[in-house]
């Protein structure tokens, strides 16, 4: 590693004193070399925080990691990363051989080898024959000083666990299909196997759809039709699957939604977030380009969250929503009921809307969920908000939710969630379908 090849980092020249005008600020050079330290010591702190905290399996760790990487060195199209340790391997989800390759390799006390490599696509200034800045290298030695101390931590609690004759539940010892899956999900993409449904979600007071939420499914070759609680938590192991996962419902449901325009048909949508998706800084620019790309108008998008999402890091997911809001983006709090949390915490967020539950709705008869139904729909209106019930699946919920104030209504009784030609058809013969 020589420093000489400074200039070649982030794949154009690094900015000199000469470039410098502003007395107040510091050289062009030294600011620009602070500003890529910030970088690394962030990708630091996070490993730190994953891999000292980590309750994921050995695999979703290690794709976890593998996703930090490519981000530090400013490639997200360019660069990819991969861990190999003994028969497990991650990378992120556009992996492929390169000659341009920077990788450190470690030996854990088993004896067992494992590499950890970035590679990059094409041949970039920073990817050019001959060494790798001496930074670089230092970054990726320290990501891989933590790897092999949380590798060691693994390895001894999997040996006490065995002691005790507990039941191992990794993903990489007791569901390797899961595994298959992991690497199957970044060739759904490419090769189109991954399609939209649509369920509507129906005003109890006019009767009519004013909203369809999409729901992603996994249509796989030798599985058939995969849904979304088998995949998704295995798209949230790596920050780069889960934000290509969002981007592609996006974009798919905003064009069907264009198509419907032609038509005559402008449902507002709703799409689920994960917890991972308000890490994405680029989210907001995504959305809003897609968005004016379909026409479509933003104060018709709502997106849809957990309680764990918005806890996992409260601070900024207030951040991210509130700037979302600001462009007229709506949000719904969904699964209302099953938290922990008490809800004052929620009129702190812009949140318009909850979501009861459908374990509740489903079994309204019981007393305990009619009283939580209840107080959800007492709680939403004192904060301002509407009231979505999802798992309606007979008339005599849908009017005893209406007659407590419930505005909107989903689940069987209107419709089980349909792909878009049925869609369209459902809305042009139901009762309940566009107006």
């Amino acid at each position: 590693m020589h420093s000489d090849s400074i200039d070649k980092h982030s794949g154009k020249d690094a900015p000199t004193a000469n470039s410098h005008t502003d007395p107040a600020e510091p050289p062009a050079e030294l600011q620009w070399r602070l500003q890529e330290r910030v970088k690394e010591l962030n990708l630091l702190h996070v490993a730190t925080r994953l891999l000292q905290g980590s309750r994921l399996s050995l695999q979703a760790t290690l794709t976890e990691v593998a996703a930090l990487l490519p981000p530090a060195w400013q490639y997200p199209d360019l660069c990819q990363a991969r861990i190999r340790y003994g028969r497990t391997q991650a990378t992120t989800p556009f992996w492929g051989e390169s000659p341009w390759k920077l990788s450190t390799s470690f030996t854990t006390s088993d004896g067992r080898e494992g590499v950890v490599e970035v590679i990059y696509l094409e041949q970039t200034p920073l990817a050019q024959e001959g060494p790798f800045l001496a930074e670089e290298r230092a970054l990726l030695d320290s990501v891989t000083e933590l790897l092999v101390a949380y590798l060691e931590r693994h390895r001894a609690a999997r040996k006490s666990r065995q002691k005790r004759n507990d039941v191992d539940g990794d993903i990489d010892r007791l569901q390797p299909e899961r595994v298959a899956l992991l690497a199957e999900l970044a060739d759904a993409f490419e090769h189109d196997h991954l399609v939209l449904h649509y369920q509507p979600k129906v005003d109890l007071r006019s009767g009519r759809t004013v909203e369809v939420e999409a729901l992603v499914r996994w249509q796989h070759p030798d599985y058939g039709l995969i849904y979304p609680d088998r995949f998704v938590p295995l798209a949230e192991s790596g920050q780069q699957l889960i934000d290509t996962l969002t981007h592609w419902v996006l974009t798919c449901a905003l064009r069907h939604w264009h198509g419907w325009k032609q038509r005559g048909i402008q449902p507002g949508l709703s799409i689920n977030l994960s917890t991972r998706n308000l890490l994405d800084r680029s989210l907001r620019t995504k959305i809003l380009e897609l968005a004016r790309a379909a026409g479509f108008p933003l104060d018709q998008l709502t997106l849809e969250i957990s309680e764990g999402t918005v806890m996992g890091d409260p601070e900024r997911a207030k951040r991210v929503m509130t700037d979302l809001h600001d462009y007229g983006i709506q949000f719904t709090m969904e699964d209302y009921g099953t938290g922990q949390r008490a809800p004052s915490y929620l009129k702190d967020l812009p949140i318009s809307r909850m979501k009861i539950d459908k374990s509740f709705v489903m079994d309204f008869a019981t007393p305990r969920n009619a009283t939580v139904v209840r107080d959800a729909i007492e709680l939403a209106h004192q904060l301002g908000m509407q009231i979505t019930a999802e798992g309606i699946e007979d008339e005599a919920t849908r009017a005893e939710l209406q007659r407590l104030g419930c505005e909107l209504g989903q689940g069987y009784l209107f419709a089980r969630p349909l792909p878009e030609d049925e869609l369209l058809e459902w809305f042009r013969t139901s009762a309940w379908g566009y107006p």
